[in-house]
């Protein structure tokens, strides 16, 4: 579950789990 550091990063304000932009 690295994806979810990088996608906090970019977007801190949404959640990973809601937030499978990188899938």
């Amino acid at each position: 579950v690295l994806l979810n550091r990088v996608d906090t990063s970019t977007a801190p304000d949404i959640e990973w789990p809601t937030n499978p932009v990188r899938e």
